[in-house]
């Protein structure tokens, strides 16, 4: 085979191993979402929250692409104080959410009051890996904060 016809054949395999891969990019991504609405078909199967590409543990929730554990007694505005909750090295709160929902969050390595905690709502969320809850009850309604999620205990 002369230098020629060899660099049009290299060509044409190149430009074979591009189409082809473009292909197969756009198959994989397809196939991917369908992995994803199996996996989501799972977990309603047993009965468990589907968050952020995984199986919540029973008893958990998510919100803002966490699982978070769910409690009774959440201190909301209408009076209840909130029980604690979760392991207790962790001083865990159970909270009401900007979502509506109860979970268990840590008030570790903050201060006593709400301006320690970063301002949040059900608009405005928290920054990945922190849970939108309520912190305080001024007259002008409820005071949202991120709060770290609690491991369960």
């Amino acid at each position: 085979m002369d230098h020629i016809g060899f660099d049009h054949l290299s060509r044409r395999i190149a430009v074979r191993g591009i189409a082809g891969g473009a292909i197969l990019a756009l198959l994989g991504g397809h196939e991917t979402d369908a992995k994803k609405r199996s996996r989501a078909k799972r977990c309603r199967k047993k009965k468990r929250t589907f968050c952020a590409g995984r199986c919540c543990p029973k008893g958990h929730g998510c919100e803002n692409r966490i699982c978070i554990a769910a409690c009774g007694g959440a201190r909301d505005c209408d009076g209840a104080p909130g029980q604690l909750c979760g392991s207790s090295a962790d001083e865990c709160l159970c909270l009401k959410t900007a979502a509506g929902r109860s979970a268990c969050l840590s008030l570790a390595g903050f201060g006593p009051t709400c301006a320690d905690f970063a301002a949040c709502s059900a608009a405005d969320p928290c920054p990945p890996g922190l849970i939108c809850g309520i912190c305080g009850c001024p007259a002008a309604g409820p005071d949202f904060r991120c709060f770290r999620p609690c491991l369960p205990g």
